[in-house]
């Protein structure tokens, strides 16, 4: 009898422990995890009980760098594209009265620079340590001329001042900015702009040549050949070769 008491605490100690060791799997499996093979495939667990909102127009402009990033990452978001009549009662409630911003759990983050920089950290896209992530930034902020330039391009408020704005572009500014990036993809030990794997930078130079590029004749980047090799590369990704044929076509 006394035998069997101390059968049935052996057997109620080993479920407990279990039960222990159960509860704080489920708790690492929660945290978010990111893994980057050799190849640049991405493995990604997310975060449970985190929802995403991203809010801004249904164009691509100041919000599609953390697009790519949720589609890099396979992490799903509510992508709230707002029309300009929504936008009107909407502005005031935003921090800066301005979009994209991102929710998350209620909580707010604007500025589309402070949400790529969190997002890319939270999904492991912003380098291997503090030297990496500097020169990560560094390569962001060496896109923002040209970009800046771009969405004045864009709001052109007619034809022909786009086409003059873009063959300005084409002749002072584009042409200049793909020698320097080509110069510093030559530099690179990978073929990626920062490390061995891709990252916050990879994403924003994929962004703003794609948006541009798809108003120049179709070989005009075969003369800087790392770049169109970098090209290739970041678009056939399975994730985000995905994302750019399911989203939503517009012109900018």
């Amino acid at each position: 009898m006394l035998w069997s008491w101390h059968l049935l605490i052996i057997v109620s100690l080993t479920f407990a422990v279990k039960g222990i060791a159960a509860k704080a799997n489920s708790t690492e499996a929660a945290a978010v995890k990111t893994t980057v093979k050799s190849d640049g495939k991405i493995k990604t667990k997310v975060s449970e009980g985190k929802n995403y909102k991203l809010t801004y127009f249904n164009v691509r402009g100041r919000a599609e760098v953390i697009r790519l990033l949720f589609a890099l990452a396979n992490v799903s978001y509510d992508d709230n594209r707002i029309t300009r009549q929504e936008w009107t009662s909407l502005k005031p409630k935003m921090p800066y009265g301005q979009v994209p911003v991102l929710e998350e759990n209620g909580k707010l983050l604007a500025q589309s620079h402070a949400i790529e920089r969190y997002l890319a950290r939270n999904f492991g896209f912003m380098g291997s340590n503090a030297w990496e992530a500097a020169k990560i930034e560094e390569l962001m902020i060496g896109t923002e001329g040209l970009w800046e330039k771009l969405l004045k391009w864009a709001h052109g408020s007619n034809e022909t001042e786009k086409e003059e704005l873009l063959t300005e572009l084409e002749k002072d500014e584009i042409s200049s900015f793909l020698t320097r990036y080509e110069g510093f993809l030559t530099s690179s030990s990978s073929s990626y702009l920062v490390g061995k794997k891709i990252s916050l930078a990879d994403l924003t130079l994929f962004n703003v040549i794609k948006t541009f590029v798809e108003y120049l004749p179709a070989d005009y980047l075969k003369q800087y050949p790392k770049l169109n090799k970098f090209m290739t590369k970041i678009g056939s990704n399975p994730q985000i070769k995905k994302w750019i044929e399911m989203r939503p076509k517009t012109n900018f």
